[in-house]
């Protein structure tokens, strides 16, 4: 039987849409997600497979750690570790996959008010959360060739950035309005604006997605932590997550089709799940008794690395 022009043509963007879709489900499958956990009764950083296997014990410290993310290339962790007891905050180290490697970081700034660790996705800068003079206030500084640029005041309180994907612009989170919202600026620290624009709630967290396009964030709404996502311009915002749990900590997977998030829902206990970026599909991929926090997806290599 011969098959006509328009059925050979049709076939052939199924077996394009269908290739497309193996293909991202394997770049996903193939990454790797970094995780904080209380599996070993004090913080530390995992790393595992997106499907939640082969969970790996990065920093192996009795002390305390915190994961920051990962090296824009995808090679490293970066991590705020107490190693010794007579340390209160800890320093930025990084460390490789395997555990192997683990190396203060060297920063221009007082190590020990260094807060978070942001290395651009395009360039050698670093963005930096640095903890003010008073209790609790942190701002955004950039670490380029050596030198340090303040681009908020270190005594508000900016946290969690996240660069776009072409390095121009940050997000972040700021209390400066008297509630919690989601503000954009460029990388020099100019144009900086409200996205989120909603007084009576609470947005934070955010992250850019890795097409640019749009800003997956934390949504307190209705008295409840929600996952969220907006255009890149703070328009179109829609709640992805819609379940009576707290669901929070968003990360995008590499090809931007998927959302890790931490949340409640099982016994209350935190657990990592992954879903499809239009919130379809959870699935609990941590299931472990034990606190399992702020999944943090390695992004893809770029040409340069591969």
């Amino acid at each position: 039987m011969r098959l006509s022009h328009l059925a050979l043509v049709l076939l052939s963007i199924v077996l394009i849409v269908v290739t497309g879709l193996v293909a991202a489900q394997d770049e996903n499958s193939q990454s790797r997600i970094a995780f904080l956990t209380w599996r070993d009764m004090n913080p530390e950083v995992y790393v595992m497979n997106a499907d939640g296997s082969d969970a790996v014990n990065v920093t192996n410290n009795p002390l305390i750690d915190n994961l920051l993310g990962w090296t824009a290339d995808g090679t490293q962790l970066i991590v705020r570790s107490v190693r010794e007891d007579h340390e209160d905050e800890g320093r930025p180290y990084i460390v490789n996959a395997d555990g192997s490697g683990l190396t203060a970081l060297d920063l221009p700034v007082d190590a020990a008010r260094v807060r978070d660790v942001v290395p651009s996705p395009v360039n050698d800068d670093v963005l930096i959360v640095v903890a003010g003079d008073n209790i609790g206030s942190t701002g955004l500084s950039l670490v380029r060739d050596g030198a340090v640029l303040e681009l908020t005041d270190a005594d508000g309180f900016d946290n969690h950035p996240s660069w776009s994907p072409d390095g121009a612009q940050i997000v972040f989170q700021s209390g400066r309005d008297g509630n919690l919202e989601v503000y954009v600026m460029n990388a020099d620290g100019s144009d900086v604006t409200n996205l989120t624009n909603l007084p009576n709630s609470q947005e934070g967290a955010p992250v850019w997605s890795p097409d640019g396009t749009q800003i997956a964030f934390n949504a307190v709404w209705d008295g409840n932590f929600e996952i969220a996502v907006m255009d890149a311009d703070g328009q179109n915002k829609v709640n992805l997550t819609n379940h009576p749990a707290e669901d929070s900590s968003p990360a995008w997977s590499p090809d931007g089709s998927q959302i890790a998030f931490m949340t409640t829902r099982d016994d209350g206990n935190l657990e990592i799940y992954v879903m499809n970026a239009d919130g379809s599909n959870p699935v609990n991929i941590s299931n472990n008794e034990a606190d399992d926090e702020f999944p943090v997806w390695m992004p893809a290599p770029s040409e340069s690395s591969s």
